[in-house]
């Protein structure tokens, strides 16, 4: 695993976190795209971001890939205990997005994800909130997050 050490002995282990960047929010024919939303900007990224992620495998840097799912029953949108949404955006969800097991729900094909990077599975819009993301991190040391 890739580290540094600084003449002070401190280390700096470095991941990166590739941030939701499935098919429903990126692709073509995804949900976002199908809501009318432009997602030309995220497809923009892909080549750079591409090129990130192969210089991380290079050094051996771990990567984490999160994905936000949700379950086709809508059983974990919780609209009936609180309005997390903006009215605007609720009234654009005709439909479910991302739904786990989905084409919809996986990240896309030029960036998925290796054999062995974790990928966490977000309910929310934090990937700290109820995952499993903080123990992975401490387990390998890792102490400096750079998000994409």
């Amino acid at each position: 695993m890739f580290q540094v050490v600084f003449p002070s002995g401190r280390k700096v282990v470095p991941a990166l976190m590739v941030i939701d960047m499935q098919n429903g929010f990126v692709s073509k024919n995804g949900s976002y795209d199908k809501l009318g939303m432009n997602t030309s900007n995220y497809r923009e990224i892909i080549p750079k971001l591409k090129e990130l992620i192969d210089f991380c495998r290079t050094k051996d840097i771990p990567i984490f890939y999160t994905e936000a799912v949700k379950e086709a029953s809508g059983i974990d949108v919780l609209t009936k205990i609180h309005n997390f949404l903006p009215k605007s955006r609720q009234e654009r969800l005709k439909f479910p997005i991302c739904i786990r097991g989905t084409w919809d729900g996986v990240t896309i094909d030029e960036l998925k994800p290796g054999e062995h990077d974790p990928i966490v599975i977000k309910r929310r819009d934090s990937a700290f909130q109820d995952t499993e993301l903080r123990v992975w991190l401490q387990s390998e040391g890792i102490n400096l997050l750079v998000f994409t």
